[in-house]
């Protein structure tokens, strides 16, 4: 009986030997001891999510049992990766590459493309958005305000008013073709451009406004409009001095050819 259990246990062990583990990969840590790494920490595997997600790549180097010296360098050129790949390399390859198209007609010199341009009252422009869409047209308008925009690609852009008085604003989007040019509001400007319909621009204390809309090809400064149609105070100065010199001389001719000698 006992040679037939003893056959039986030979042949049909009760408890199966465990699983050998799978040992990790031996790593010299620098400090003369040795340590047992994942897959997911050594080098080259941080390199590669370096590349596929930098976020990911600066995790796992931080989470990593390599040596600190290492790592803080390591960390210093993902985060410079992850700066220069997801914004400094974006916008020199859209500065040089991948420019928008003007929506001005850049195919004209500047002498045909004014003479295309039709003469408009600002009312007309504005009440008719859609029928001057596209079309070349010629704008006698004052700079009111300044649109600051910090998008790259917004153009600058002013709110203006008719030259006349009138109380129809414009927004101008300048695309100047012959280089750009700062405007102040209160200059009179000749607007030569093309209609853009109808559009909406926030001014610099937030206050929205809704009008039609004109991309300025080209511009003449025509002269700076004097507020409230009254002289400044120095020329009112002026005047005033030149008047009084004036009555000062004709008093004194006054005087010597009407001199009575005393008795």
């Amino acid at each position: 009986m006992s040679s037939v259990l003893r056959e039986f246990h030979n042949e049909r062990p009760l408890f199966s030997p465990a699983a050998p583990k799978k040992q990790k990969y031996k790593y010299d840590n620098g400090y003369r001891t040795v340590q047992f790494v994942d897959w997911y920490h050594r080098w080259w595997f941080i390199v590669i999510m370096a590349f596929i997600s930098p976020l990911i790549s600066l995790v796992l180097l931080i989470t990593s049992p390599h040596k600190k010296a290492h790592k803080i360098i390591a960390a210093a050129v993902a985060v410079l990766y992850m700066i220069v790949s997801h914004f400094v390399l974006p916008l020199l390859l859209s500065h040089y590459f991948f420019k928008p198209d003007l929506p001005v007609d850049t195919s004209l010199s500047k002498e045909e493309y004014i003479a295309k341009c039709e003469a408009l009252s600002a009312e007309e422009f504005y009440r008719n958005p859609e029928k001057y869409d596209g079309k070349f047209v010629k704008l006698e308008l004052v700079v009111t305000k300044n649109v600051t925009s910090l998008d790259y690609y917004e153009p600058t852009c002013y709110i203006c008013k008719s030259a006349d008085g009138g109380e129809f604003e414009i927004i101008v989007y300048s695309y100047l073709l012959d280089g750009d040019q700062n405007l102040l509001p209160g200059d009179k400007i000749t607007v030569y451009g093309e209609g853009a319909g109808t559009g909406s621009v926030y001014d610099n204390s937030g206050a929205l406004c809704r009008a039609t809309c004109v991309n300025m090809a080209y511009m003449i400064l025509s002269s700076k409009q004097i507020e409230n149609s009254a002289f400044p105070f120095g020329t009112c100065c002026f005047f005033a001095l030149h008047k009084k010199l004036a009555f000062t001389s004709k008093m004194n001719e006054y005087s010597k050819n009407n001199w009575i000698s005393p008795c």
